[in-house]
């Protein structure tokens, strides 16, 4: 990619980035303003419970608690989608690799529950990396999809990072032997080479980056 496109195409992510950021950021806003009026109705059925129907206040009770859980789980998400879209600010930046994959994790993990895999995130202590935040996240999602593309029903994906001898490692492990076939592509070869990364096929599949952060 030449040098001018190269540049372009870095505007445009860290444009998508600052874009999805105030998004997110006004979504949080509106969910904080539906758990407010969730919570005014609770307390309004708490203190006319005595004259109301007993089966009018337990659905009321039910609906306010429904709510709730939904804006929990949805501004979780949110959080997640904010952070996303801020490592794509600048085009390299500090970042620690369990930190990227547990943000990555919030949004891959409907695929994998659509494929009744479950996904499993463990952290060693990984190290951190001076390098191309949304270039991680665009290598990431392609290994993850070419990893849970042979696993099915009853699997177990766990995404492993860790730290080794001055390297980020992350260790996609499906309980049984995963294959390296037919990847990289060309696209993520290029994203593998400007990572300064390794992928081997080691009890799953390890991808190891480079450029420390010192």
């Amino acid at each position: 990619m030449a040098g001018d496109e190269r540049k372009l195409r870095e505007s445009q992510i860290a444009s998508y980035g600052q874009l999805m950021s105030g998004f997110s950021h006004d979504m949080k806003n509106h969910l904080s303003i539906i758990r407010e009026s969730a919570g005014l109705i609770a307390d309004f059925v708490e203190i006319n419970a005595a004259r109301m129907d007993p089966a009018l206040v337990e659905r009321f009770q039910k609906t306010t608690d429904l709510i709730e859980k939904r804006v929990v789980i949805s501004a979780g998400l949110f959080h997640h989608l904010s952070s996303f879209a801020h490592r794509s600010d600048t085009p390299i930046s500090s970042f620690a690799l369990s930190e990227v994959v547990a943000e990555m994790a919030a949004f891959v993990e409907r695929p994998a529950r659509l494929r009744e895999v479950k996904l499993e995130l463990k952290n060693n202590a990984d190290a951190v990396l001076l390098n191309s935040p949304s270039l991680l996240q665009f290598l990431f999602y392609r290994l993850y999809m070419h990893c849970l593309d042979q696993l099915g029903k009853g699997d177990i994906l766990t995404l492993e990072t860790s730290g080794v001898n001055g390297a980020a490692v992350l260790r996609m492990d499906g309980g049984k032997p995963l294959s390296l076939a037919g990847f990289p592509n060309e696209e993520e070869a290029t994203a593998l080479s400007l990572l300064g990364g390794k992928i081997s096929e080691e009890n799953g599949i390890v991808l190891r980056l480079g450029s420390v952060a010192v």
